[in-house]
């Protein structure tokens, strides 16, 4: 093979490692965004699992794509790409998009919420009408 072209594969194996730590921070910031969404924020079990698996995942998926975009070459300089790709978008892009990812789905649980407490209304409502004929006993 010529230099040339042995230089272009390295750069390239860079540059995709770069955009996967991009879109690992993008997903970071989202998972981040409906992790704020509770108001408590305790440790719970639930959050332990929730991060493992989350972490296990990304983890997959970066050793996943790095098997079959670079049939398991790992370099150096790919640890360094996808830490400044995640780093990057986590440090300069993250400041603006996670308060919009955050309110994103502030409104979707807000809708959500209302619906539920609309279908309890609906179904107090119709129910009403329901029990009390169920409740209501024949005289003896």
């Amino acid at each position: 093979m010529e230099t040339s072209s042995l230089v272009l594969e390295q750069l390239y194996a860079f540059l995709e490692s770069l955009i996967l730590g991009l879109a690992l921070g993008a997903c970071f910031d989202i998972y981040r965004a409906l992790w704020l969404q509770k108001k408590r924020r305790r440790l719970s079990l639930f959050f332990i699992v929730a991060d493992c698996l989350f972490w296990a995942g990304a983890a997959a998926a970066c050793i996943m794509i790095m098997y079959v975009r670079r049939w398991g070459e790992i370099y150096f300089y790919t640890y360094l790409s996808l830490a400044a790709g995640f780093g990057g978008y986590i440090y300069f892009i993250s400041r603006y998009l996670l308060p919009l990812w955050r309110r994103f789905f502030h409104r979707i649980f807000y809708g959500l919420a209302r619906l539920g407490r609309f279908m309890k209304k609906i179904g107090e409502i119709i129910g009403a009408p329901v029990l009390k004929l169920i409740r209501r006993r024949p005289p003896m």
